[in-house]
């Protein structure tokens, strides 16, 4: 048996054994914390050095951006003065293609040039409208009483004339019932009928109501919707979106003898242009191609961007004629001549140089681009001589050839100098032929309402009628070049291939 003593001792002995542990385990666990307190400082002095490190790299950030702004600031500046004599060049360069007075020489010879204001300039003479050459009628117009205090006015003999030019507002159409007598031809032993002038595959609308669509959809490249609107408002003419589509294809048929017609002379042109825009088709992407010569215009909207297209085009074309066509690759298997055009050259040129670190050998070379092109402009003013341009032919030869074969070690220059390797002697073809210019602006110009007429509608609705617009366009555009009324032009080719010789009205 244990007595008492015994176990008060155990329990005594128990106690301070768990006390001894838990005294060992505090002491590890403030060790471990001691070294833990210790790696943290290091850590933190790690990050402090860090911070300070980034606080001066900051500060130093700070200082190269403020020098880098006031650079900046100092090259707009410089840019700035460069563009400024660049206009003034440019001016000097513009004048000096005329006759130069004094007084021109002073002006471009001060340092500050003052800016031109817009619209007539002082001394001008005004250009007023002319008078109608005849009136139609005369209203006299007179007070019963004075407008500002109401009292009865005197008439006087004392008068002066305004004359007011003012349209016809009617809405009203001319619906015309024509009786049409059937005759008999002994000759040819069958009936005949006279045929209602400007009448189309049995269109109850008559050639006045089809030149105005025309004129609307073509020359002001109004929407079919807006065509319709206006036909209803002005005139209380209600034809349907589909059914002027139907009037717009009975045309392009009947314009198809005309539209080969230009596709003839074109090909037989000895100066001919050529370009090219995207179209839509139904949501797809398409191109419409042109093919123009000074006098005609021919568009055709197709598929395909490729060669295929100007090949099937030109393919009767005189071999000795030459094509003036923008840098597209797709023009260049053709066996023709080919004068490509300066003004892509030199806007992509002035391009490269535009950059801030464009290189001093691409603007040496922009800028003898550039004298030669004003070289070259100068010759082609001139009334042409043949010998004395294969003369000149030469000397340009010799200086394209010289630009090709230069070592030149920066990226943007070879660029410049790629582009003239490709086109080579086809940027002096036009020295040869007479009335070929330098470049190709006509047919862009050209090709223009087609880009509009896209904006506007978005392209075509379908293969035919993308077919219609582009005979339609043709024909309208062929007209316009000639420079004389439309409705006139179009009145004589629409009735230009109905034999109207006997045709009488009852009582002639």
């Amino acid at each position: 048996m244990i007595n008492q003593e015994t176990k008060s001792y155990i329990q005594t002995s128990k106690l301070n054994l768990l006390k001894f542990f838990n005294i060992q385990s505090t002491r590890k666990e403030i060790r471990q914390l001691r070294k833990d307190n210790s790696s943290l400082k290091l850590l933190w002095k790690k990050q402090k050095n860090k911070s300070n490190q980034l606080e001066e790299e900051n500060k130093n950030l700070r200082q190269e951006n403020e020098k880098l702004r006031q650079n900046r600031q100092q090259l707009e500046k410089k840019i700035s003065n460069l563009q400024n004599q660049n206009h003034k060049l440019q001016g000097m360069i513009f004048k000096s293609e005329h006759k130069t007075t004094k007084k021109t020489s002073i002006i471009f010879s001060n340092s500050e040039e003052k800016k031109k204001q817009l619209g007539a300039q002082n001394g001008h003479k005004p250009h007023n409208r002319k008078k109608p050459a005849t009136v139609d009628q005369e209203k006299e117009l007179y007070l019963s009483h004075c407008p500002n205090c109401d009292n009865e006015l005197k008439q006087t003999n004392r008068i002066y004339t305004k004359t007011v030019e003012d349209v016809v507002v009617v809405k009203k159409t001319l619906i015309t019932t024509y009786i049409i007598q059937k005759q008999y031809c002994k000759c040819c032993k069958q009936e005949v009928h006279a045929i209602v002038p400007g009448l189309i595959n049995g269109s109850p609308f008559g050639i006045n109501i089809l030149m105005l669509i025309l004129f609307l959809k073509y020359k002001l490249r109004m929407p079919i919707n807006k065509i319709k609107e206006n036909l209803k408002e002005q005139y209380g003419l209600e034809i349907s979106e589909g059914g002027i589509q139907n009037i717009l294809h009975n045309l392009k048929n009947k314009f198809k003898k005309k539209y080969n017609q230009l596709l003839k002379e074109i090909q037989n042109n000895r100066v001919k242009y050529g370009d090219e825009t995207g179209w839509r088709i139904n949501g797809q992407n398409a191109w419409c191609w042109l093919f123009a010569t000074s006098k005609s215009v021919l568009y055709t909207i197709e598929e395909t961007r490729g060669k295929g297209v100007p090949k099937e085009i030109l393919k009767n074309s005189n071999p000795d004629s030459v094509l003036v066509r923008d840098d597209y690759p797709g023009y260049d298997k053709l066996p023709l001549k080919h004068q490509s055009c300066w003004a892509h050259l030199l806007r992509n040129s002035h391009e490269i140089n535009s950059f801030t670190n464009s290189s001093s050998e691409a603007k040496e070379l922009h800028s003898e681009l550039k004298a030669m092109f004003l070289g070259l402009k100068e010759i082609i003013e001139k009334p042409f001589n043949l010998k004395e341009r294969e003369k000149q032919y030469l000397i340009y030869l010799k200086r394209i050839q010289k630009i090709q074969k230069r070592n030149y070690v920066n990226t943007d220059v070879k660029k410049i100098q790629t582009r003239i390797i490709n086109q080579g002697v086809n940027l002096i073809t036009a020295l040869k032929y007479e009335g070929a210019p330098l470049t190709n602006n006509y047919a862009e110009r050209l090709i223009r309402p087609m880009v509009v007429t896209r904006k506007i509608s978005g392209g075509s609705r379908s293969d035919a009628g993308a077919a219609t617009h582009a005979v339609n366009m043709s024909i309208v555009h062929t007209l316009t070049l000639k420079g004389r009324s439309f409705f006139d032009e179009m009145r004589k080719l629409l009735v230009s291939s109905i034999n109207y010789r006997y045709l009488l009205e009852r009582g002639e």
